[in-house]
């Protein structure tokens, strides 16, 4: 019996043992849920910063915002008829969601380049990095072209800076410049990863992401034009930028379900806030009456189109009174920049430096992609535009506008404020105390926890590089 008891005493403590080992080890998971991982490597981060940056950056709210202040569209129900009208344009949380998804979109963006950068734990990891760097500097281009001065050398720190301080625009556009620089160095380097299937864009193809960095550079470089002329750093770089439409950095993957429908048509499906603005079509009008594109704008020809009047329009959600866009279906793409949009800059360069030639021919082949990219055959309608001596910056500014409609209406607004053309209607934009819109409102987000480092800006005070 003594043995036996010995026996049992021995499993006793051998069991405790295991018990107790057992249970220390799983201290650690509890409250963990293995399904909402804290961390993930930088490969598997691209296709959720690739999409943010195309849909939500690009294609949501300061889009469709955009579109009414730039007067592609017309506000006529809810919000976007207040900003058409003015009301409540400085409201403080129009755009507090948009805010806080750029500036997430940012820190992962970050903590990608941080994860692939020298020393970083996946040091070698080029391609993650050199796209990281692009998606960096556009998301960045697009939030201080919004809103001026915004936080970034101060920001990006989590708790140990709740209130970073704010850079000056002028001062970050080095920022992005540097940051496609670095990106070009980057995706020269052979990658110690492969991201075809992570890539949502270009599918690995880091040639092209290349020529999408320099892009942007001359884009950005570009909307600098009003300080200093810099057509020679933008010519000098046009070998290196999109040379095709096939080059375009354009994201292609939205999908007839819900769920996954480009958003510019989950809004008119759900909300239909939006109709078509009649500067836009009058001014597509007044150049040729029977332009190509009016049924892949706008769903039909020369007055068969109900355009609501910019600023004007009185309520319809219903759709029973103005048109809608035709552009806005299920699987649109969203093109973060065209390659239409290249060739127009390259005509106004090649125009600063009076070689009407190569401008012509620039201008040319940017009207022809843009028939392209919106499925309209281009047809005779060249010979509705001005020849290679009589072509003005105000004939490029006025196609680009056009060509720009919807899905890129936030670069027609950036555009438009840049060049002043072409001429809006919107008849709230000469009420003394409404005005045109030159820049977002800061968040009441920011307001309430950051309000010491706000600049004093107004809504209708311009840019920096604004004319």
């Amino acid at each position: 019996m003594k043995a036996v008891r010995r026996y049992i005493y021995i499993g006793i403590i051998l069991f405790s043992v295991i018990l107790v080992s057992c249970s220390e080890s799983l201290m650690s998971d509890i409250n963990t849920n293995p399904n909402t991982p804290t961390d993930a490597n930088a490969s598997l981060m691209l296709p959720q910063v690739i999409v943010e940056s195309s849909y939500g950056t690009t294609g949501t709210d300061l889009a469709w915002y955009a579109s009414v202040f730039c007067e592609h569209s017309a506000g006529v129900f809810a919000q976007l008829q207040d900003a058409d009208t003015r009301l409540g344009v400085t409201n403080s949380s129009l755009f507090n969601n948009s805010w806080s998804n750029v500036y997430l979109n940012m820190f992962r963006l970050k903590t990608i380049i941080s994860k692939c950068s020298k020393g970083g734990g996946e040091e070698g990891n080029t391609a993650a990095l050199g796209i990281a760097e692009v998606l960096l500097a556009y998301n960045l281009g697009i939030v201080v072209d919004l809103w001026g001065d915004v936080p970034y050398s101060d920001a990006f720190r989590g708790q140990a800076n709740f209130r970073p301080s704010y850079d000056r625009a002028q001062d970050l556009y080095p920022v992005v410049q540097a940051l496609l620089d670095s990106a070009i160095k980057a995706l020269a380097q052979k990658s110690s990863v492969t991201i075809s299937n992570q890539d949502l864009i270009y599918g690995g193809d880091l040639k092209r992401w290349t020529k999408a960095a320099y892009s942007l550079k001359i884009r950005y470089l570009n909307r600098l034009s009003n300080l200093v002329n810099r057509a020679d750093e933008i010519i000098a770089l046009l070998p290196r930028a999109f040379t095709s439409s096939s080059d375009a950095l354009v994201y292609d993957k939205f999908q007839e379900a819900t769920n996954g429908a480009n958003p510019w048509f989950s809004f008119r499906d759900t909300r239909n806030y939006l109709a078509v603005g009649k500067t836009l079509y009058d001014l597509m009008v007044g150049i040729n009456d029977q332009d190509p594109r009016f049924d892949a704008y706008f769903g039909g020809g020369y007055g068969s189109v109900s355009p609501a009047p910019n600023g004007a329009a009185v309520a319809d959600q219903k759709g029973l009174l103005y048109s809608r866009s035709s552009l806005a279906i299920p699987t649109a793409p969203i093109p973060l920049m065209s390659y239409h949009e290249l060739k127009f800059i390259e005509s106004e360069a090649y125009l600063h430096k009076g070689d009407r030639i190569k401008a012509y021919a620039a201008f040319n082949k940017a009207v022809v992609a843009a028939f392209d990219y919106c499925g309209a055959s281009v047809g005779n309608y060249l010979l509705s535009l001005p020849n290679s001596a009589n072509l003005s910056l105000s004939d490029i500014y006025i196609q680009k506008y056009i060509a720009m409609y919807e899905s890129a209406s936030i670069e027609a607004y950036n555009e438009l404020r840049r060049t002043g053309i072409p001429a809006m209607n919107n008849p709230n934009n000469r009420v003394p105390s409404l005005g045109f819109v030159h820049r977002l409102p800061y968040v009441s987000d920011e307001i309430a926890t950051n309000s010491e480092h706000i600049p004093s800006i107004s809504t209708f005070e311009k840019l920096f590089w604004a004319k």
